[in-house]
């Protein structure tokens, strides 16, 4: 009996890796189809994460970030000298042997020339530039005060007609229950239920489904209107949000009026300010004032371009000794 115990014992112990091997993709196998299967959660989409996408994947943001950089590299760039130049030549060779030491004028020359601006143009283009990069900035921020009321006002739009459907959702059913009640007590003979109450509560039914094509036209563009900001459509699991938060709220609040003053106090800012000083505060009457620095700063330029510019000139001319060993000296040269 014991000759045949020790084989049993060690097939037993072969056969267990792969008994566990089995157990394991078993598990994986039915997690994948699980996770395959798994329902897909609806996520709503709130206010403040829509003027985010929109303020994220707005292409004219973008371009304005990276022409504020060009500007900015711009004004740094001018403030310095223009590139200096480098000449080199052989002179005066003599094509008759084209041997460098056969005639004394003939010289290998190296030259600098370094130019200098007109005036104070380079400052006035710094100034320009600078201005021109300000200018970004406010074209920005006019740019995401114009895209929050159009998201909001679109999101308001999205948010109305999704929860009208919820409620004709209600409607329908509770008009259905009244039918069904309806057509119960006629048919039963039960009260004064009259054929006249069947068909109103029919009528109700069908001015309701043209409610429903109404609504659902109208949240379909909404959420078309809306993926236009994001630059892609929107998923199908994301939805509106069914219940108004107070976070939402105050934000539609504050981007509709554009301002935390009640009416009285604005009023009272407007009788205490000089005529027009809070419109110069507006983002277009800003861009209106920049414009106009930088049409002075033109003028400035075009005003500097008028004078006289100067240049600084050097260069080192070499002549190699003569065939009959007499030396020839080097040439230097400078120039304003």
């Amino acid at each position: 009996m014991s000759n045949y115990s020790v084989p049993k014992k060690v097939n037993e112990s072969a056969n267990r890796p792969c008994k566990v091997s089995a157990l394991f993709a078993l598990i994986f196998v039915l997690s994948s189809f699980l996770m395959a299967n798994k329902p897909v959660v609806a996520q709503t989409l709130s206010l403040e994460q829509a003027l985010q996408l929109a303020i994220q994947y707005d292409p004219l943001l973008k371009g304005n970030a990276h022409r504020k950089d060009r500007f900015n590299a711009e004004a740094e760039a001018s403030s310095y000298w223009a590139n200096p130049q480098v000449s080199a030549s052989v002179q005066n060779l003599p094509t008759d042997g084209f041997a460098f030491d056969q005639e004394p004028m003939t010289q290998f020359k190296v030259g600098l020339k370094q130019q200098l601006p007109r005036g104070d143009e380079n400052l006035y283009s710094q100034k320009k530039y600078q201005v021109m990069a300000d200018q970004m900035s406010v074209e920005s921020q006019a740019r995401k005060a114009w895209l929050k009321r159009e998201v909001t006002l679109t999101w308001l739009d999205w948010v109305y007609a999704t929860r009208r459907i919820g409620l004709l959702d209600k409607e329908k059913s509770l008009l259905t229950q009244l039918l069904d009640f309806t057509d119960s007590r006629y048919s039963q003979g039960v009260g004064a239920a009259a054929q006249q109450d069947i068909l109103q509560v029919r009528l109700a039914l069908l001015s309701l489904d043209d409610k429903y094509v109404e609504a659902y036209q109208q949240k379909n563009e909404a959420r078309s209107a809306l993926s236009k900001w994001f630059g892609a459509p929107l998923d199908e699991s994301v939805s509106a949000p069914l219940t108004q938060s107070t976070r939402d709220a105050i934000e539609v609040d504050a981007i509709l009026n554009d301002s935390n003053l009640s009416l009285s106090s604005f009023l009272t800012v407007i009788e205490n300010s000089e005529p027009f000083s809070i419109l110069q505060h507006h983002p277009e009457a800003m861009l209106l004032q920049i414009q106009t620095q930088i049409e002075a700063q033109n003028v400035n330029i075009a005003r500097e371009q008028t004078k006289s510019q100067w240049a600084f000139e050097a260069s080192y001319g070499y002549r190699q000794d003569a065939q009959n060993g007499a030396s020839r000296a080097d040439f230097v040269s400078l120039g304003v």
